[in-house]
């Protein structure tokens, strides 16, 4: 069951919201950040390297960085999913299937500080692509199908009306890009980083 669109001219999110919503802008910005550093910063390792191009030390700053922003993230979702959820079952569903990728995600981020000296021919460091690769996954598909519900019968209008289903349906290119070259995938988790910030931006202007 679905309930009509609400616009958002006479209402306004409440604090809570407006913090998450905040926070998830930060994250967006700060995960395309990570990904211009990566891109920018001249290689002190080889690309054998699981922490290419860092040293072991830049490696380990980094992944706590990545901890931080996937926290920024979870925020913004799990604020989106008391906004919308009430909108469809599916919507719950999609967003807490991304709340389950963000914290799996987390969790690698953790695992992947211990493989700071670790090559690419690691044991290890194929279970880590694993892993990435599904919770990648699980956030991309849980956003989808949330924006899906969101696009028939959610709690805003115009371009905010599509933020979510863009953020999911963008997990297609990761998915294709993201084992290709290392600026490639850098590029593209740098795009899709933004599309979170979009996420976040909606917020601001969330039904109470």
């Amino acid at each position: 069951m679905t309930t009509p669109p609400m616009t958002t001219a006479t209402t306004s999110a409440s604090p809570r919201t407006v913090l998450a919503g905040r926070l998830c802008v930060a994250g967006g910005l700060l995960g395309a950040g990570q990904s211009a550093v990566l891109l920018l910063v001249p290689p002190a390792v080889g690309p054998d390297r699981v922490g290419y191009p860092l040293t072991a030390g830049g490696h380990v700053v980094l992944q706590l960085t990545f901890v931080v922003q996937h926290l920024l993230l979870l925020a913004g979702v799990l604020a989106l999913l008391r906004v919308a959820g009430p909108v469809s079952r599916s919507v719950r569903a999609g967003l807490g299937t991304t709340a389950v990728g963000l914290g799996l995600l987390t969790l690698v981020q953790l695992y992947v500080i211990t493989l700071a000296d670790a090559t690419t021919a690691d044991p290890r460091a194929a279970l880590n692509g694993l892993l990435y690769g599904v919770s990648t996954i699980l956030i991309g598909l849980g956003m989808l199908v949330a924006g899906i519900g969101i696009v028939r019968a959610g709690p805003w209008t115009g371009w905010r009306r599509w933020t979510t289903l863009a953020t999911g349906a963008f997990v297609v290119v990761v998915v294709l890009l993201i084992t290709s070259t290392f600026t490639a995938s850098q590029i593209v988790l740098g795009v899709w980083m933004l599309l979170f910030a979009g996420v976040g931006l909606t917020l601001l202007r969330a039904p109470r």
